[in-house]
C-alpha cells in the first residue's frame, strides 16, 4: 500500500535504533521529491498495484487473490 512503512523491534533494539528510524521516517515524510513508484488502485478489489510496463504486474497477469484482495 502506498505510504506504508513497516518496522520491527526486538529485544536488542536500542533507543538509538528507534531514534534513527524516526529520523529516517521524518525525512521520507517531509521530502518534496516525487515517490519512486506510482501506484494505481484496483477499483474492484481496492488493492494497490505499481504502475509499470513490467508484464508481471499487468492487470491481465493479476489473479483473484493474488494479493490481499477481498474480491
Amino acid at each position: 500500500m502506498p505510504g506504508a512503512v513497516r518496522a520491527s523491534a526486538g529485544i536488542a533494539t536500542s533507543s538509538d535504533d528507534i531514534d534513527r528510524f524516526l529520523d529516517a521516517l521524518a525525512r521520507i515524510v517531509s521530502s518534496e521529491a516525487p515517490p519512486p513508484v506510482t501506484y494505481d488502485q484496483d477499483e474492484h478489489t481496492g488493492d494497490y498495484w505499481p504502475r509499470t510496463d513490467d508484464p508481471a504486474w499487468s492487470s491481465a497477469g493479476r489473479r483473484l487473490g493474488a494479493s490481499c484482495a477481498r474480491g
